[in-house]
């Protein structure tokens, strides 16, 4: 029974995994469509996406509530103490001011949490291309 429950587990994620390809490629495919369809689901389901938006924020408070003035303040000091200057952890480019972001090394929606071990600094650019990747799946690109 229980090698029946894994090799179920393991199809479905396989399954799940190809499902996920496939739809990737179809939004590269056809951009215009997928913004069309969700331009229209926005304006159909109003109430949908604002309940989802007051979810996301609440989720979001949520994880974020353990980050602390302190724990941000010293992540902010060691990369200046570490560098001399405020320099991006992933292209070790100085960042001109107000152009940093707090990163996290492992995202909150991939398992990753606030303390200091998993926060650093990045630039903007670098943050923003990384998105909800690791800092290892982002360096092996």
């Amino acid at each position: 029974m229980g090698l029946v429950v894994a090799t179920l587990k393991r199809t479905t994620t396989i399954k799940m995994k190809k499902h996920i390809e496939y739809e990737r490629a179809y939004r590269q495919r056809h951009p215009k469509k997928v913004r069309t369809y969700h331009k229209n689901y926005r304006a159909v389901h109003p109430l949908q996406l604002r309940i989802y938006r007051r979810r996301y924020r609440h989720n979001r408070r949520i994880l974020t509530r353990s980050l602390t003035l302190h724990t941000i303040q010293r992540v902010y000091e060691d990369n200046i103490k570490k560098y001399g200057t405020l320099t991006c952890y992933l292209c070790l480019q100085s960042i001109a001011f107000g152009n940093d972001h707090l990163e996290h090394k492992i995202p909150l929606s991939r398992g990753g949490n606030n303390l200091y071990s998993n926060l650093a600094v990045a630039c903007n650019k670098c943050n923003l291309k990384k998105g909800s990747k690791t800092t290892k799946e982002f360096k092996e690109e």
